[in-house]
């Protein structure tokens, strides 16, 4: 039963009815003397077990042992005033349990949900500490992308200088050619110029090469950079939306964990008040 059961303006016949199916626990439609005793006690009537079970007796009037519906209903014109005090004392039995109840709803509600701010919490830390890493990450990136950026301008120049090398080898090669035509009585010392000339052409080609490895190496680094900088970009916004979505989650926790304090308050109050009845 709950308070419900319990109104304040019902007649006589009502109350004893209410009470009859109250200590009637097995619900046999009749009253033993276990069941009998248990309710005085849980109802916290201050008599003794001698007077409860005198009580009892007069109530059974054909000494079967249990109470019937009519047995009790006469034992309440004999005992009104004692049907009144039981009646009442059942309805503040079960409107104290109700609030008991109701407090402890609202207790376990409360620490559900500080439970909850707690993870958000910790939640919203780890994501922020994801996202301090993923934004030093990104500046360690960025720095490499720089850094690459860097040797390349070091190699665009090499390869320059080497090109400038080179024509300038090629030249001097025409200058040589020319001269060996002009004279030909020098034309075993022009030749050994001219196999020099041939060296340092081969030198610089090889040169060339070399600048040219790297500058390909260079942008095959720039471009794996490039890649590397676009899936931390990625990661990044998906920290950052993980972290607003944590943010909107403790907003949420907090605004349920003041309506449960203001729950408890509320069921606080009505205790006070009942008590004061």
């Amino acid at each position: 039963m709950t308070a419900a059961n319990w109104p304040d303006h019902v007649n006589h016949d009502e109350k004893v009815r209410r009470l009859f199916d109250d200590f009637d626990a097995r619900k046999c439609r009749s009253i033993d003397l276990e069941s009998f005793v248990a309710q005085f006690r849980k109802l916290n009537v201050g008599f003794s077990s001698a007077t409860v079970t005198d009580l009892f007796e007069k109530a059974d009037a054909n000494c079967d042992k249990v109470i019937s519906l009519a047995e009790f209903q006469r034992f309440g014109e004999l005992y009104p005033t004692m049907v009144d005090c039981l009646y009442y004392r059942a309805k503040d039995y079960y409107t104290e349990c109700a609030q008991r109840d109701a407090i402890e709803a609202a207790k376990k509600l409360l620490e559900e949900l500080r439970q909850r701010e707690a993870s958000a919490r910790a939640a919203h830390a780890q994501a922020q500490s994801n996202t301090d890493a993923a934004d030093h990450k990104l500046q360690t990136q960025l720095q490499v992308v720089a850094d690459a950026q860097a040797r390349e301008q070091a190699a665009k120049a090499a390869l320059e200088a080497a090109h400038d090398d080179t024509e300038r080898a090629r030249a001097d090669l025409r200058d040589r050619m020319t001269d060996l035509n002009r004279a030909k009585d020098r034309e075993r010392q022009r030749q050994l110029e001219l196999a020099e000339a041939q060296r340092g052409v081969e030198v610089a080609g090889r040169r060339v090469q070399v600048q040219n490895q790297e500058v390909v190496k260079a942008e095959e680094r720039l471009r794996e950079i490039e890649r590397l900088l676009q899936e931390q970009h990625r990661e990044l916004e998906v920290q950052r939306a993980n972290a607003e979505r944590m943010r909107g989650d403790l907003v949420q926790a907090q605004a349920k964990e003041q309506d449960a304090a203001m729950a408890e308050n509320e069921a606080r109050r009505e205790v006070h008040v009942a008590a004061d009845r």
